[in-house]
């Protein structure tokens, strides 16, 4: 495991960063009627978790956030198998 210096070295941010472009272009193909309904919702969702992520100064709970995410990654990863 390498040393994490920002945010975006985590692999839990790189993954919900791809998450939050597939939901924009999942989004894009959603009817008129939903653009402030489901569009805005699922979209601020997905965007909540970079962004939270990316607010975290604190290099221990950095360090948490990536133990936490590899964790993850690897247990859906495993039952979607």
């Amino acid at each position: 495991m390498g040393v994490c210096t920002s945010f975006q070295d985590l692999i839990v941010w790189q993954k919900s960063h791809e998450l939050v472009l597939d939901i924009y272009k999942i989004t894009r193909n959603f009817p008129d009627e939903e653009k402030f309904g489901l569009i805005s919702q699922m979209r601020r969702s997905a965007i909540s978790i970079p962004a939270n992520i990316a607010e975290a100064e604190n290099e221990e709970l950095l360090r948490k956030i990536d133990v936490i995410g590899k964790l993850l990654y690897k247990f859906v990863g495993a039952t979607s198998k």
